[in-house]
This record gives structure tokens, C-alpha cells and sequence, in this order.
């Protein structure tokens, strides 16, 4: 037991006593203290009941309200929509006629710089200023044309060598799966869909012998980018399908 000259102060203790001179009181901790820690376990029953968060055997507690974080991205991305579906209207015009109407220019100057990143960047560069291989954008040398219908008609319908068509392109679910199978067999370029959905624009190499390199070839140009999407980038940027 502690004495009083280790106790000086005739605090409550539990009398274990340590190298004859420590002595471990039994105050109760301070209301804060205690007031914070019923706080925080009465927070958290509540946020249980509230959210999804209790762990099932099959699954988990969906949660008084319902609310996933899925849910709360449709809501975003469905108010997003709804304010630009005015915009995306006028769209439906043609672009000598969307070009004269400085509301939808404005948008379009905006929205565009995204899809550009998106869907253009990759080959022509962040900036338009293109890339061995690939024409720049960003001068008045025109391949096929500088006219507004004629840009309209490039990315609508392609270009002859690696410019895919970017007008209504899309794969359906049987035709990833062909996709798919043809990729994992190293027969890719055997696939019929490789050429008619603009694969090949990206996704075809040739050695010095003329010969089709697999895609799993270090010498494949796609390698690197591959290695890094694999990481850094969502796929499906570029590749139509997207799961849900």
C-alpha cells in the first residue's frame, strides 16, 4: 500500500506501488474526457444506422437512407447533364450554324478542350501540336482540308491511315468479348473487328520484316503507354463498353 510519503495528497489509489516512491491513483478520468468518448461510440452507432457500414455475411447494412457513394456520382453526373443538356441541343445543328451562335460556341470551346484531351490528345498532342506520326493541329497545313464541313467529316468518318472514325463508333458487348478472346489468344490481328472498329489505328506494328508484332512484344509501341495505363490511366478513356 502507499504511505503518505508517497501519497502526499491522500488521492484514492489501487495500492500497487513502483520503485518504492510511484503510486497509481484511481481518479476517474475528466468529464471532457468521458463526454468526448460517449460522443464518439453514440456518433458512430448513429452513422451505422444512418449509412451503409455494418459488415453481413452476404453483403452489408444498406443504411437508413440508402446512400452509396455510386448513387451520389449518378446524382452529380445526371445534374451535370441536365445543365448541359440545353447546350448538347444546340449541337444538333450544323456546325457552320452552331458556329453562329456565340452561346454554343462558348460551350463548345469549353466541353471541347475536354474531349480533346480525351479523345485527340493522345496522338496529336496535349496542345494540338501532334507527334512523329501523327499531323499537328495547331497551324493552317491541312491534310485534307481546313473548311469546317471537311474537320466535321475527319473526325465523323476517319482518314485514311491511323485517323479512327469518331462518329457513333462503339462496341457492343459480343464484340468486346471477340475482342477480348483474340487479345489473350496473341491472335489479335486476326480478328475481323481489329480493322472495322479502328483498332488497328493505335494497336498494329510491324517489324523490320514486315510481320505483324504481338501486342505483348517489347517491340510493340504500345508497350510503354500500356505499362503505364496498367497504373496511371483508366482504359476505358479511349475503349467504348464501359461496364457498369
Amino acid at each position: 500500500m502507499a504511505d503518505d510519503k508517497n501519497n502526499p495528497f491522500g488521492e484514492p489509489t489501487t495500492g500497487h506501488l513502483w520503485d518504492d516512491n510511484l503510486c497509481e491513483l484511481t481518479n476517474p478520468p475528466p468529464k471532457w474526457w468521458m463526454m468526448a468518448l460517449h460522443a464518439s461510440w453514440i456518433f458512430v452507432l448513429v452513422y451505422g444506422i444512418i449509412y451503409p457500414m455494418w459488415p453481413m455475411a452476404s453483403g452489408h447494412t444498406a443504411g437508413f437512407t440508402g446512400w452509396t457513394s455510386i448513387g451520389e456520382f449518378k446524382k452529380g453526373v445526371a445534374e451535370v447533364d441536365a445543365k448541359r443538356e440545353k447546350y448538347e441541343d444546340m449541337l444538333d445543328a450544323s456546325a457552320t450554324q452552331i458556329l453562329a451562335n456565340d452561346e454554343a460556341v462558348n460551350y463548345i470551346e469549353r466541353a471541347g478542350k475536354v474531349l480533346f484531351g480525351d479523345k485527340c490528345a493522345a496522338c496529336h498532342g496535349s496542345g494540338g501540336q501532334g507527334n512523329p506520326g501523327f499531323p499537328s493541329l495547331a497551324d493552317n497545313d491541312w491534310l485534307y482540308g481546313g473548311k469546317v464541313d471537311t474537320i466535321v467529316q475527319t473526325i465523323t468518318n476517319g482518314r485514311h491511315g491511323v485517323m479512327p472514325k469518331m462518329g457513333g463508333q462503339k462496341l457492343t458487348e459480343a464484340e468486346i468479348g471477340k475482342l477480348a478472346d483474340a487479345i489473350v489468344g496473341g491472335k489479335v490481328t486476326s480478328e475481323p473487328l481489329f480493322m472495322a472498329k479502328g483498332c488497328i489505328a493505335c494497336h498494329a506494328t510491324r517489324d523490320a520484316s514486315g510481320e505483324w508484332v504481338s501486342q505483348h512484344s517489347p517491340e510493340h509501341f504500345c508497350q510503354s503507354c500500356h505499362s503505364y495505363a496498367g497504373v496511371k490511366i483508366d482504359c476505358f478513356d479511349c475503349h467504348t463498353g464501359q461496364p457498369e
